[in-house]
């Protein structure tokens, strides 16, 4: 900790009064918390946290790999999308390494699996950057398991076997994102997390507005075609009337309807 005293105490010192430093730390008590951001590797907490937290990862080895490399090791550009999604959720920012070459340079399947990885993001970034976590992270067999974080991460197999019964919220503004983190076969999603949210319209990023239904039991939707590789992202722009508003509003117009049809009859 003193370490870290020293290092914000330099940045103040060298920033005109203000910290522009920031300190990771593994295996973190709740205290050390409250000075340090909480890095886990190679995976993430089950849950919401309360403190911005990063995860490290790497699509490979964190040194290049030859072996890796040949027998095709390296994550792929879905497991890539499906952890980055899942950790945003929860208020995680993910550090993503590419393993290089001893000349500086990246292999042709690292390549590949970075342009399938940033097609995606052209498309449905404004899910992932600036957002902030929903009420809840997600829902699905995985997000309702328990999954212990073994010393300083290890679990991120846990969540790459997430199919599209896995859905990952965010949100920004009057707009929540849900994300299935596969294509589902029958090109059908339900969710029960959105069954009595007031939602005006949907998206599906990547091609346009949608038509849903909701009950008491769950929001669906019929996905119209596969407009990515990798998974769909919903984008449910909500009434901006918070629910006390939106029946007062129409406890309103239905007043003023009836003193009409009175007046008209």
């Amino acid at each position: 900790m003193k370490i870290t005293a020293h290092q914000y105490n330099h940045s103040i010192a060298t920033h005109k009064g203000k910290n522009q430093a920031i300190v990771f730390g593994k295996i973190l008590e709740d205290s050390q918390k409250d000075a340090l951001v909480w890095d886990v590797e190679r995976g993430a907490p089950n849950k919401i946290m309360e403190r911005p937290w990063q995860c490290c990862n790497c699509i490979g080895d964190w040194h290049y790999n030859n072996d890796t490399y040949e027998r095709n090791g390296y994550k792929s550009a879905a497991t890539v999308v499906k952890l980055l999604v899942d950790i945003v959720s929860k208020n995680g920012n993910m550090l993503l390494s590419i393993p290089l070459r001893a000349d500086g340079t990246f292999d042709e399947k690292e390549e590949a699996i970075l342009k399938e990885f940033g097609a995606w993001m052209k498309v449905n970034k404004e899910s992932i950057v600036g957002t902030r976590p929903w009420k809840k992270f997600g829902e699905g067999p995985i997000a309702d398991s328990d999954i212990a974080i073994n010393a300083q991460g290890f679990n991120d197999g846990q969540y790459t076997k997430a199919g599209s019964s896995e859905i990952r919220f965010t949100q920004k503004g009057n707009v929540l994102y849900a994300t299935a983190l596969a294509w589902p076969d029958n090109m059908q999603l339900s969710i029960k997390s959105l069954a009595t949210e007031r939602i005006s319209s949907v998206e599906l990023l990547g091609y346009g507005k949608i038509p849903f239904t909701q009950s008491s039991d769950a929001f669906a939707v019929t996905l119209p075609k596969k407009v990515n590789t990798i998974a769909p992202v919903l984008k449910n722009n909500r009434h901006a009337l918070s629910l006390k508003a939106w029946r007062l509003f129409s406890y309103l117009t239905t007043v003023k309807f009836s003193l009409m049809l009175k007046l008209f009859s």
